[in-house]
């Protein structure tokens, strides 16, 4: 699965329809994102990508401690930097648009 793309590709579709999701659903709240903030958006979908590719391809090469160790650590850094872009940008601009 990992050497032949396939992982790429579910990577790729799960990416696109994540983002016409989040902008449908920006759409629906009437906020409007900055070019900077589409751009922290991007920022965290392409390491969370490359966590995901981290762990599959140490999870292949039989390498669990690795993978374990580089899925956590990556995966405490991706959430707290999505709870800081959720208070930062959109909270602030959800409680404006309400």
């Amino acid at each position: 699965m990992v050497n032949s793309g396939l992982l790429w590709f579910i990577i790729g579709i799960g990416t696109t329809l994540a983002f016409f999701g989040l902008k449908e659903w920006l759409d629906e709240k009437q906020v409007a994102l900055n070019w900077w903030q589409w751009l922290l958006a991007v920022a965290w979908t392409l390491v969370l990508a490359l966590t995901v590719a981290f762990t599959a391809l140490n999870a292949a090469a039989n390498e669990a401690r690795a993978a374990m160790l580089g899925f956590v650590i990556l995966a405490v850094i991706l959430a707290v930097w999505a709870v800081l872009g959720w208070y930062f940008i959109l909270r602030r601009k959800l409680v404006k648009a309400a």
